[in-house]
């Protein structure tokens, strides 16, 4: 009953019914969270690598040495000078009674060419017995040089492949074998003016001549 009163004092006869606009919702943002990013993480420098420490400093540049110093350096040594030809002529000792006589011109000219030297030799046996002639090869039957006065080897007769055989013959008393021989001497290998000996063996038997050039 008083619920049924209290209702009624809470209307006015007569006055409009008051009508309620719901307010409009007014949309809720989320709230803003504070973003957090990580500290950065300190950098450690690596020590460079050990082959880079072994490279070595350049080299302090310097002056190119004079073009004189370069080209004796690089230059090829001057060619030594040939050793003397070893004389091929050597006397033998020869049997009792053998004698060797040359004859050849003793005055040769000086010409652009060669010249040829003509030689005879003459090998006599003056003894009483027959003679053994022995050589170690037929190609040492004749042997020749010519010698300047220091005595240096210029000319000699050219080594030829002779078989291994010694050459033997025998000289009776009162024989003579005679050789004669011719030599081409270039003439650029003598001195106008100079003075040469000749060195001629036969059968072992070594003789010597004189000869000079005009």
């Amino acid at each position: 009953m008083l619920l049924a009163m209290a209702g009624c004092a809470l209307e006015e006869p007569g006055a409009p019914a008051a009508s309620i606009t719901p307010a409009a919702a007014v949309p809720q943002q989320p709230p803003v969270m504070p973003t957090r990013r990580p500290a950065p993480k300190p950098v450690t420098l690596s020590p460079a690598p050990a082959t880079a420490a072994a490279v070595p400093a350049p080299a302090p540049l310097t002056s190119p040495a004079p073009v004189e110093d370069r080209l004796a350096a690089t230059a090829p040594p001057p060619p030594a000078a040939a050793p003397p030809a070893p004389s091929r002529v050597r006397p033998r000792s020869a049997p009792p009674g053998i004698n060797l006589s040359l004859r050849t011109p003793s005055l040769l000219p000086k010409v652009p060419g060669t010249v040829t030297l003509a030689i005879e030799a003459k090998l006599s046996n003056d003894g009483n017995l027959d003679a053994l002639l022995s050589v170690p090869t037929a190609c040492d039957v004749v042997a020749w040089e010519i010698v300047d006065r220091a005595n240096q080897v210029l000319l000699s007769k050219e080594p030829a492949i002779c078989a291994q055989v010694v050459a033997e013959s025998t000289l009776r008393p009162g024989e003579i074998l005679v050789a004669r021989d011719r030599i081409e001497v270039p003439g650029d290998s003598l001195t106008a003016g100079g003075r040469y000996r000749l060195r001629y063996a036969f059968w072992g038997a070594v003789a010597e001549a004189d000869i000079a050039v005009q």
